[in-house]
């Protein structure tokens, strides 16, 4: 083929290639608009859902979810500033120590918790898990036994030798009375958190060791179909009753991550979480799945939970790590590399992240997760009232992760928007571009998108031309914030010129 044919045919597949579709945008300017050129903000922490540092409060050997809430706060403060998520990890029977008394409800000091961490801006990821091998205390509560649930007392072994009572009861999970009983806990914690105000995602299948990682599972009948059919009857449970906010699993333990992309991940809009970052327990094979489900699903991490206090880690399962630095370094490039949206500021280990490797921290805040920005906006200097304009816009996200706008839960409900607002900071008349999707916009590419629309019933005058990623399911209010550097922000419009309504 000759070779300027080739190139020809090369430059077409451009826009395709660079996520416009068939909305091309041609290079040379518009006759009567202008320019604008953003400069990215490289630096500020953008508190955007899903994604950034997670600050823990866990009830996880030996931590406990009863700790005095203003404690807690008082040494994770400076923490909480860094973060943007605050996981809640707690044993069923500490949120239901008695059937239909709820800890929402309740406790106060776990009321007391959770306030400190809204008022402190960040947003909730809640486990609640019924397996008591890595617990403090038997996560499930007594009254499922009472009710004639069928389960086992987990022996003494290394992991429970860190309490002093090993003597503590897990239910079965393929045991009917568990199914009747956790259904109910979950259709009401659902009534109490299915709200992505305040809950950013919650774990959706919640049994095993590890805090209900999904590992280590005992079962009444172990054959592969039970198994198979608990993991759809419990991931349906959170489906069902989550609906607004997303669901997430781990990925790649007991059932194997074939079986679980058939079963879940292909079908029921899950995120994936996995734990055992900066070791070797993650894999090379978990690295070439979270490869895989990048850009389509988020991708949720934790590190190693090395074990000790030690100055200096084990070194049993991974010989290249001899120092908390070495940990660090591991768990950052893990998160980094393979597009995780978040990563934990764990309660055991968060100061010795701010003070070993806060050059990470601030890192994964500026390249972590997604950062969005208009790079170029091409805009009419004025407009005439019932005539049609067109405008330009190139977008990029410097961010390693992804916006999982695609998931079913959201619903394609943050749509890139412009308006025009008025001199009291009011949007006057919005415009909405449905082919600029943020869920394709991945790092290392441009977005470029033309759009054109009409002026009717905009009234002659002078306005301000502003851009944002909206909501629209909160009456297309700004919902997304954007990495834009020295631009005023009025109700969360970023603020791009003056234009004229002839």
């Amino acid at each position: 083929m000759n070779r300027k044919i080739l190139i020809s045919i090369l430059v077409s597949f451009l826009p395709v290639v660079f996520g416009c579709g068939t909305n091309k945008i041609e290079k040379n300017k518009i006759a009567g608009n202008q320019i604008i050129r953003m400069e990215e903000d490289t630096t500020s922490l953008l508190r955007n859902p899903c994604m950034g540092w997670t600050l823990y409060k866990e009830s996880f050997h030996d931590q406990s979810m009863s700790e005095d809430a203003d404690k807690y706060w008082a040494k994770n403060d400076e923490a909480a500033k860094k973060a943007t998520i605050f996981l809640i990890r707690a044993p069923w029977a500490f949120m239901e120590p008695e059937e239909g008394k709820y800890a929402w409800i309740y406790n106060e000091n776990y009321k007391k918790i959770v306030k400190g961490a809204l008022d402190r801006g960040l947003r909730l990821n809640i486990r609640v898990f019924s397996d008591g091998y890595d617990c403090y205390m038997q996560a499930t509560p007594n009254y499922v036994r009472e009710a004639g649930c069928e389960g086992y007392f987990i022996p003494n072994g290394l992991v429970v030798s860190y309490f002093k009572d090993s003597n503590r009861w897990t239910p079965y999970p393929d045991d009917p009375v568990f199914k009747e009983k956790i259904t109910q806990f979950v259709q009401a914690l659902a009534r109490e958190y299915d709200n992505p105000d305040i809950v950013d995602y919650v774990d959706a299948f919640n049994i095993g060791k590890g805090g209900g990682e999904g590992w280590g599972i005992t079962w009444k009948n172990p054959s592969q179909q039970n198994r198979e059919n608990v993991m759809e009857w419990y991931t349906d449970l959170y489906a069902a009753n989550f609906k607004k906010v997303i669901p997430v699993m781990c990925f790649d333990q007991d059932y194997g991550y074939a079986t679980e992309k058939r079963i879940v991940f292909d079908r029921k809009g899950f995120g994936a979480r996995r734990d055992g970052l900066g070791s070797g327990h993650f894999n090379p094979a978990q690295k070439g799945y979270a490869n895989e489900m990048y850009g389509k699903l988020p991708l949720f991490g934790e590190g190693f939970a090395w074990p000790g206090y030690d100055p200096n880690p084990p070194t049993a399962t991974d010989a290249y790590i001899k120092t908390w630095r070495d940990c660090y370094e591991n768990t950052f490039e893990h998160a980094f590399q393979y597009h995780f949206n978040s990563m934990d500021l764990r309660d055991t280990r968060t100061n010795d992240w701010l003070s070993v490797a806060p050059d990470l921290v601030e890192k994964f805040i500026r390249k972590g997760g997604y950062r969005f920005y208009p790079s170029e906006i091409t805009l009419p200097s004025e407009l005439t009232s019932g005539q049609n304009f067109t405008i330009k816009h190139n977008w990029k996200n410097t961010g390693n992760g992804y916006l999982p706008n695609n998931l079913p839960n959201w619903n394609y409900k943050y749509q890139t928007a412009f308006a025009l607002l008025n001199e009291k900071g009011e949007v006057v008349k919005h415009w909405i571009d449905t082919q600029a999707e943020p869920s394709q916009w991945l790092r290392g590419y441009d977005y470029p998108y033309q759009l054109t629309v009409s002026t009717d019933g905009i009234a002659k005058g002078n306005y301000q031309w502003a851009v944002a990623v909206v909501d629209k399911t909160k009456n297309n209010t700004p919902g997304i914030k954007l990495a834009i550097k020295d631009k005023p922000v009025v109700n969360g419009w970023t603020v791009l010129t003056q234009v004229k309504v002839k």
